[in-house]
């Protein structure tokens, strides 16, 4: 149900709508000079559905189905300067269809609930699109793109005595993904002969992972909670998205984290202050990191056109961008969160948070690529920290005016 992208003689189209004269939006697709058309949008819609069923008291059964679709297109001129270099026009086209059972049940005298599970998602993907690097490659693409998962789960509340919780669950993933690349030139209707190879090429991820999670509550009062928790989860792997080389076209495996930690929920003074605490510590395993040095692999060597300058036949491949599982980290860290009502009107919030980050060991390839033991990710700063307050008017007429106040 997803359209392709077609190729017509020399006039290659890598759009929705194609017509016999390459134009679109009032700019003409065709060899030689090539315009792209200013656009960014993204139409999007989904229908779901929920059937529950209560056998009795005790026992009760969920079904959740869902079906989304969206198409989209963007255009961006990558180099961000005056000359006609890095334009790209990429265009999406993704539907999917989910499906969730689950039994839910208690027992004891609810001092056992208990849900079990399954799922299933299936996605299809169209990437599309023009990519013009005058000089060096000039493509359209029209890569189809399948994922499939399917997971089982156990979750499971036990509460022995007045207080006290021990709260489980596992679950198994499996995973499929496969991704098809396509590199066709739009003056010729044939793969250009640097990109050849890759034109075809493609590869599967396989795989599936079972996580844990064990949570330890005692309830002191009605508002002071204690808890210890082991979890565990992953991010998914996949196929490394931007071969420049066929022997590139080549998938990696899912990052891991193992997470231990341990916190205090509490109310005071008749819920006007609430005060939440949290530490943590992460061990993270196989990071997927963006590898830049020449890219051998083993198990297929290169075979590109022979005459093109990147051509090695050792096995190595430069220009590369290549995904790979290429560290392991420790996070360490600490969080406060609290919120007060000194009057029915007045709310004051407060939050401060400490992340330790640090690699415990990188591949060869990641130091080449100018990763170092000191580096921290993106977007995680050692310190963080807000305070926010508001105040509740009442207006003539019942209504509120509520300003507030945010800094962080």
């Amino acid at each position: 149900g997803i359209r392709d992208i077609g190729v017509t003689g020399v006039q290659t189209c890598a759009l929705p709508i194609c017509d016999p004269g390459g134009i679109y939006n009032g700019h003409t697709i065709q060899s030689g000079g090539y315009s792209i058309p200013r656009v960014s949008r993204v139409d999007d819609w989904g229908v779901a559905g929920t059937v529950d069923y209560k056998f009795n008291d005790k026992l009760s059964l969920k079904s959740i189905s869902a079906y989304r679709r969206y198409d989209g297109e963007y255009a961006s001129d990558a180099d961000a300067s005056p000359f006609d270099f890095q334009n790209v026009l990429i265009i999406q086209d993704h539907l999917q269809a989910s499906q969730e059972l689950r039994l839910s049940g208690n027992e004891f005298n609810d001092a056992l609930n208990y849900t079990l599970g399954a799922f299933s998602f299936t996605a299809h993907d169209l990437q599309g699109g023009r990519v013009q690097y005058p000089g060096l490659f000039d493509f359209v693409q029209n890569d189809p793109v399948d994922s499939i998962t399917k997971a089982g789960y156990v979750h499971a509340d036990w509460s022995p005595m007045q207080g006290l919780h021990l709260i489980g669950g596992a679950r198994y993933s499996n995973l499929s993904k496969s991704y098809t690349f396509s590199r066709i030139d739009p003056s010729t209707g044939v793969p250009p002969p640097g990109l050849a190879a890759i034109n075809g090429a493609s590869s599967t991820f396989r795989g599936s992972h079972v996580d844990y999670n064990v949570n330890l509550q005692y309830h002191w009062t009605s508002d002071v909670m204690t808890y210890a928790q082991w979890s565990t989860g992953f991010r998914s792997g996949g196929i490394n998205e931007r071969p420049f080389f066929a022997n590139q076209v080549v998938p990696f495996r899912p990052e891991t984290l193992d997470n231990y930690e341990v916190g205090l929920k509490s109310e005071f003074l008749d819920r006007r202050l609430r005060l939440n605490l949290a530490g943590f510590f992460d061990k993270y395993h196989d990071i997927l990191l963006t590898v830049q040095t020449p890219y051998f692999n083993t198990s297929e060597p290169v075979n590109e056109d022979p005459t093109s300058p990147a051509f090695n036949p050792a096995g190595g491949t430069f220009p590369a961008a290549v995904t790979q599982n290429a560290g392991n980290a420790t996070i360490k860290g600490l969080e406060l969160e609290a919120s007060g009502n000194p009057t029915d009107a007045l709310e004051i919030d407060l939050s401060a948070s400490y992340i330790d980050f640090y690699y415990t060991t990188l591949t060869a390839e990641a130091i080449a690529s100018r990763v170092s033991m000191s580096n921290r990710p993106p977007l995680t700063p050692r310190w963080k920290g807000s305070i926010a307050g508001q105040y509740e008017f009442s207006l003539s007429g019942g209504s509120t005016l509520t300003p507030r106040f945010d800094y962080t």
